[in-house]
């Protein structure tokens, strides 16, 4: 299979969330991974604060996604999610944050980033 190609990107790295959103979320579905977006409109932001923008699932592996611009910051909600997630991690679930959407195929590489062997 052939690594999905994120020309699109290429030559800007101050990219909006959105970008950065529809940018992991192509990368993932074109490996195989299971993807919902969960990114928020106004109505639904209170019920759902500080929850991951994307959800991805592989076999056995959970991913939870937060995007962020280069300047970015986690608000309270989101890093309080953060912390009840990260709880939980192991070497199948993750949460991370992603600054740009090359910064996926860090994650996913074996032994590296997301599933990096547990010491």
């Amino acid at each position: 299979m052939t690594e999905p190609q994120l020309t699109w990107f290429t030559g800007k790295s101050d990219l909006a969330e959105w970008e950065i959103l529809a940018g992991i979320a192509a990368s993932l579905r074109g490996t195989g991974w299971f993807v919902t977006v969960t990114a928020q409109d106004k109505s639904t932001r209170r019920q759902l604060s500080g929850l991951p923008d994307l959800i991805a699932a592989k076999n056995d592996h959970v991913l939870f996604v937060e995007c962020k611009t280069a300047r970015g910051k986690l608000n309270d909600a989101q890093k309080h999610w953060r912390n009840c997630i990260s709880q939980h991690e192991g070497p199948h679930l993750r949460y991370i944050v992603v600054r740009h959407p090359a910064m996926i195929d860090e994650w996913l590489a074996p032994g590296r980033g997301a599933w990096r062997e547990e010491e």
